[in-house]
């Protein structure tokens, strides 16, 4: 007796196709060039004031202090994702690519929710604490904190690759 095998490949080769073009799609999260603070700021970029939040900073911020690394996106963000933060987004996303749907659909209404995200974590985000001068100036112990300017302008983006 004999069996012939055949091998269907086509449900291997539309997903193989769906992450092919899921890959011309891109999602940022945070500032971008129109995030900037008003003249009485001198028009600063609010990716550069994250940035060094995020990064800190030697000396030169009036008192000469600097500002200690804050690191809410590499180390903040990161943990609430692996904890799970936005597991159903992710698993929305990843459904609608793995069913050949559109990526930059899928991207796009699921970018509040980690809008949201970067927004908690930098309210909650306590360590390290201001400085007594800083508290002094603020009026409160609040280190990604001040105006709510910057966490207010948190934004997500999905763009196709190459444009």
């Amino acid at each position: 007796m004999s069996m012939k095998l055949t091998v269907d490949k086509k449900v291997w080769n539309n997903l193989k196709k769906s992450f092919a073009k899921a890959e011309k799609v891109e999602s940022h999260l945070g500032w971008f060039e129109e995030h900037q603070y008003g003249p009485e700021n001198a028009n600063l970029q609010m990716a550069q004031v994250a940035q060094w939040q995020e990064e800190g900073t030697q000396g030169g911020q009036g008192n000469g202090s600097g500002i200690p690394p804050r690191p809410f996106m590499r180390e903040g963000l990161k943990a609430v994702f692996l904890g799970g933060e936005n597991k159903e987004s992710f698993r929305r996303i990843v459904t609608e690519v793995a069913m050949g749907r559109d990526t930059f659909k899928a991207l796009h209404k699921e970018g509040k929710s980690f809008e949201k995200t970067l927004k908690n974590v930098m309210i909650d985000w306590d360590t390290p604490g201001n400085a007594p001068y800083t508290i002094a100036e603020k009026g409160f112990d609040d280190p990604l904190h001040e105006t709510g300017t910057l966490i207010d302008s948190v934004t997500a983006k999905v763009e196709r690759r190459g444009t």
